[in-house]
C-alpha cells in the first residue's frame, strides 16, 4: 500500500522561507553576540582579580616587612628605613607614583599610584609609630594604609619597670 500523502513534504513558499531565514540569522548574530559579551566581562574580571591579588599581595608584604622591624628612621625626602634588633632590614622610598621596597640588596616595585608614604612618629616609647600609605585606584577612588610599628614587650617591660622603680633607691 503506497501513502501518497506521507511521503511528500510541504513546501514552503518563497517568501516563507526568506523570513525563516533571517529569523534564524538574527537569532545566531544575537547568540554570538551574547558569546561575545560574556567573553569580555569574564576578561574584563579577569583583570579587576589579578589586580586585587597584586594589591592583597603588596599590603602582606608591606605588613610583613614593617611588622618584623621595631624601628624606623625616616630621612628629608621621605624614605623610610626599617631596622629589627639594631641591625638594617630594609628600605621604603616612592619615586614619582611607585612604592619602591629595597629588601636584601633587590629593589621591588611593590605599589603604583601612590600619592603619599610618611612617618607619623609618637613621643611616647611604648606608643607604636605609624607608617601611612595613599593610594590612589583607577576607578578614582583613594585609600589610605595605616601599618603600625609594634613596640616590643621587652621595651614594654623595661619602661614599665623604670617607672615603677624610678623614685627607689638602692644601697
Amino acid at each position: 500500500m503506497n501513502n501518497s500523502k506521507n511521503s511528500h513534504i510541504k513546501a514552503f513558499t518563497l517568501t516563507e522561507l526568506l523570513v525563516v531565514m533571517i529569523i534564524a540569522g538574527i537569532i545566531m548574530l544575537s547568540i554570538m553576540e551574547g558569546f561575545r559579551l560574556v567573553r569580555r566581562i569574564t576578561l574584563n574580571r579577569q583583570i579587576q582579580i589579578v589586580e586585587n591579588m597584586d594589591i592583597y599581595d603588596a599590603f602582606y608584604h608591606l605588613e610583613n616587612i614593617i611588622n618584623n622591624s621595631d624601628s624606623i628612621v625616616a630621612d628629608d625626602n621621605g624614605n623610610l628605613t626599617f631596622y629589627a634588633d639594631g641591625n638594617y632590614r630594609s628600605s621604603m622610598y616612592k619615586e614619582n607614583s611607585f612604592l619602591i621596597i629595597n629588601f636584601a640588596g633587590i629593589n621591588d616595585t611593590v605599589l603604583k599610584n601612590i600619592s603619599e608614604l610618611r612617618l607619623i612618629q609618637n613621643d611616647l616609647p611604648y606608643i607604636s609609630d605609624t607608617v601611612i600609605i595613599n593610594i590612589a585606584y583607577r576607578d578614582t577612588a583613594t585609600a589610605c594604609w595605616k601599618f603600625t610599628v609594634p613596640v616590643s614587650d621587652e621595651k614594654i617591660f623595661d619602661l614599665t619597670m623604670e617607672e615603677k622603680e624610678k623614685d627607689y633607691v638602692y644601697k
